[in-house]
């Protein structure tokens, strides 16, 4: 994107001076691509680019060969100081990864010294592309570059097109809407590299001495320039004229040529500005609609619901990789609903920041803060600001003792229903695993590998979440495991105190009661009955169906007929005996315990009666039946996927003598991070 002056970096080099330190600038400005000119970087000077990431256009050392300087491009006794050169400068930058391409000489008239040079860079470097700044001057079929370089351009010709940069000027009646007649290479489909456009303020002196505001006005050109090229798909880019003011040292005869971004003393001028604001990879707009925020560039698009100040959804090209989020997620410790308190969405240099807080209830405080990036990642920040309730405490429990705190807590996103694909790295116990083990320390698993799908994946290194589309990637900046929840979409949910929805109603027959127990009932109700023949009735359209309720010593059970068949008989909701003689008395109950499933049933309307027989096991101390919500399975709107982010995480319950971590407890002050990025699935990151 940007040129300089390469006599500049060796004049500083040999004084002693920091190239590093200016290439830093140049990168704080965006730019990604240097041009030499005249002659080559220094390999000194290269590796500093390697370093800083930075792409070189490295340019033989010959200028205005043919032009202002005498036609020796056909000379034969000049050809080994020719070539010499250029082998040196082929042989000490083809090491170097910043290095694009070769340029063959700068604004000179083609002959056989260039001809040579070509035919060695193809056998010394046959890979890199290769450049020459007057190509029209090649014969056609002597050789056609990789790609087209077209110098000072004016800003609103077309950017994709192989002009002829030796024949511009103003013609009246050109064919085009500002009069230059230029030459083309029709019958050429070339990338277009625009070697030097958008010369700073150097040459108009009435203005530079009249007043500064050139300065200014210079970014109206750059502005406009960079913004064809970045809608053109065939323009590569180009470079600014230049880097650094000509301080008169090396060429006395420049001394007051300005023609850099960086003055003299190497200190940003007015331009750098510019280059910095409209070299921006890709800036987001921000937009308040009715009913939601939009943050959209080129390739992401984020939106967020104002009532909730959290995102409702991102997409790549379209493609929707986020559904919703973030929540806070505080395994065996239920949160209250979420209550926004306060929402800002401000621009930052190169990103986003969406600054949320609020609470859940009365049970805790939180702040959100996420940066979205123009590359394409999301930063995520939960912070908790106030908690307002204990943490579940010690319970003896059998042969042990639960060390309290929660199964684990840390940051969970919405993903689309279509991921279907998990891929890991992580630390591991042990160093070999079997390849199909739950703990392996890489693998990928597909969702119907439902287990190795949803198991918790402890101490991730990276990760990814993929749909056929898509790609989410997890990049863990400390201690982060991961899993995935698979959740029934919200219209095909029903809570036991809705009669309805679009997929799914109730009828109650006889008495049954209605319970609150705030410790882990989906919805913090249950409804309860021991009376025989009560029943509960659901009609559903879908292909399957399942019954939710809790487990107890006081529980019963029913019969269970499908489409007026039995289906199942003499269903007990009494604790299973395994888990009892390890409770602590007041813990028997379990809840979001699947009371009846059924799947696979053909595209439809179907009917599920579950009825109290008023019987129970021999150990049970009653004979309720409790029933917490229904969840349909629909084909058209499969189960979503929770990824959860755990900054901890333990089995507080495996007692019996058994190894447990630490209590997992939050308190005010508790901070859990993530970073993310997206991709095209086969694609590259955004």
């Amino acid at each position: 994107r940007f040129g300089l002056f390469p006599r500049l970096f060796r004049q500083k080099i040999a004084r002693q001076l920091h190239p590093a330190a200016d290439l830093q600038l140049f990168r704080n400005a965006n730019v990604n691509y240097l041009r030499s000119l005249y002659y080559p970087f220094s390999e000194a000077f290269l590796r500093l680019c390697d370093e800083a990431g930075i792409l070189v256009e490295q340019s033989a050392p010959v200028d205005q060969v043919g032009q202002n300087l005498p036609a020796n491009q056909n000379a034969p006794e000049l050809r080994d100081l020719f070539l010499g050169q250029y082998r040196e400068m082929l042989l000490s930058g083809r090491s170097h990864p910043c290095v694009l391409l070769w340029s063959l000489g700068n604004e000179s008239v083609w002959g056989d010294q260039f001809k040579r040079e070509l035919e060695m860079t193809r056998k010394l470097d046959p890979e890199r592309l290769i450049n020459f700044h007057y190509p029209m001057t090649i014969p056609q079929g002597d050789w056609i570059p990789d790609v087209w370089s077209v110098q000072y351009g004016a800003w609103n010709l077309e950017s994709d097109v192989c002009y002829d940069q030796m024949i511009i000027f103003h013609t009246h009646g050109a064919d085009n809407p500002i009069g230059y007649a230029t030459g083309k290479a029709q019958d050429y489909c070339l990338p277009v590299l625009h070697d030097a456009y958008a010369l700073v303020p150097v040459y108009d002196r009435d203005a530079l001495e009249k007043e500064d505001g050139i300065h200014e006005f210079w970014g109206e050109s750059l502005s406009r320039f960079w913004s064809n090229i970045r809608n053109t798909p065939g323009a590569l880019g180009g470079a600014v004229m230049a880097a650094v003011d000509e301080n008169g040292e090396l060429f006395p005869s420049l001394r007051g040529y300005c023609y850099g971004i960086l003055d003299g003393s190497h200190k940003p001028k007015p331009e750098y500005w510019h280059v910095k604001m409209a070299y921006r990879e890709d800036p987001f707009s921000l937009q308040k609609l009715s009913g939601l925020w939009r943050i959209a560039n080129s390739a992401l698009r984020c939106e967020i619901d104002p009532a909730t100040g959290l995102l409702s959804g991102l997409w790549l090209r379209n493609r929707k990789l986020l559904c919703a989020g973030p929540f806070l997620h505080t395994g065996r410790f239920r949160l209250d609903s979420w209550e926004l308190a306060s929402l800002e969405v401000e621009p930052m240099e190169k990103a986003v920041r969406i600054h949320t807080r609020g609470s859940y209830g009365e049970t805790c405080k939180v702040s959100f803060i996420l940066d979205l990036t123009e590359t394409g990642k999301l930063y995520t920040v939960c912070r908790i600001e106030q908690l307002n309730r204990p943490m579940p405490h010690q319970v003896k429990s059998g042969i042990g003792l639960d060390p309290g705190g929660l199964d684990e807590w840390g940051l969970r996103y919405l993903l689309p229903s279509d991921m279907d694909t998990l891929q890991w790295n992580r630390r591991a116990l042990w160093q070999e695993y079997p390849s199909d083990h739950i703990g392996r320390p890489r693998g990928t698993a597909g969702r119907s590998s439902r287990s190795d799908f949803t198991s918790l994946k402890a101490y991730i290194t990276d990760a990814s979440v993929s749909s056929p589309m898509g790609v989410v990637r997890i990049l863990p900046e400390g201690p982060l495991s991961l899993r995935l929840r698979l959740d029934g979409q919200s219209r095909c949910v029903l809570d036991d105190r809705e009669d309805g929805n679009e997929f799914i109603q109730v009828i109650w027959d006889g008495p049954w009661y209605p319970v609150t127990d705030r410790a882990g009932l989906a919805n913090e109700t249950e409804m309860m009955s021991r009376q025989e023949n009560a029943a509960c009735t659901v009609h559903f359209t879908g292909t399957g169906l399942t019954v939710y309720g809790s487990t107890d010593r006081i529980r019963g059970c029913c019969d269970i007929w499908l489409d007026g068949l039995p289906a199942a008989r003499n269903v007990s909701q009494h604790t299973p005996a395994a888990q009892v003689p390890a409770m602590s008395r007041g813990y028997e109950k379990r809840y979001h315990t699947v009371l009846f499933s059924a799947d696979s049933l053909p595209m439809g309307e179907h009917e599920c009666r579950i009825v109290v027989t008023g019987t129970k096991e021999a150990v049970s101390q009653g004979t309720y039946i409790s029933i917490d919500s229904f969840e349909v399975l629909h084909p058209d709107f499969p189960k979503e996927i929770s990824m959860i982010l755990c900054k901890d995480y333990n089995y507080p319950r495996l007692t019996q003598g058994n190894y447990m971590r630490p209590a997992v407890m939050i308190q005010t002050g508790n901070e859990v991070s993530c970073q993310l990025s997206f991709e095209e699935k086969g694609g590259v990151e955004q």
